[in-house]
């Protein structure tokens, strides 16, 4: 939930920043990145904060996935922005880079943890003879 509180701030940052502008014309690309992240990716991650809330299994599996597209998203627009100077001569946005960079680990670090806590090892069955209730644990 807080993923998604970030992005509409990031989103409706952009928006007003751009509004108070004084009629510059909005970017076609920010346009329809704040379409996309308002209209699919703000509720999803609302669903599916909601469901790890009720610590719903579907939750558990859906927020890894969002977690991984969030952060890889970012990550990689980054290293698109970081090349271009290389490509096309264009002078880097540092300030850009570095924000994608701090928004893919706030999307990765929770999915780094998820794993690490779901690679502890396997499950070992207990014994049928301990399990309460039980016929064989009753006699």
């Amino acid at each position: 939930m807080g993923l998604a509180l970030l992005t509409v701030g990031q989103d409706g940052g952009g928006a007003v920043a751009t509004a108070l502008a004084g009629g510059a014309p909005i970017d076609p690309l920010a346009r329809g990145a704040w379409i996309a992240d308002l209209t699919l990716g703000v509720p999803a991650m609302l669903i599916v904060g909601g469901l790890l809330w009720r610590r719903a299994s579907l939750g558990y599996v859906a927020a890894a996935g969002l977690l991984l597209s969030f952060g890889m998203t970012s990550v990689v627009i980054a290293a698109m922005i970081a090349l271009q100077p290389v490509l096309t001569g264009a002078p880097i946005d540092g300030s850009m880079v570095m924000g994608l960079l701090i928004f893919g680990a706030v999307s990765l670090t929770p999915l780094l943890l998820f794993a690490r806590g779901t690679a502890t090892g396997p499950v070992r069955a207990e014994p049928r003879a301990q399990r309460a209730g039980s016929a064989a644990a009753r006699t």
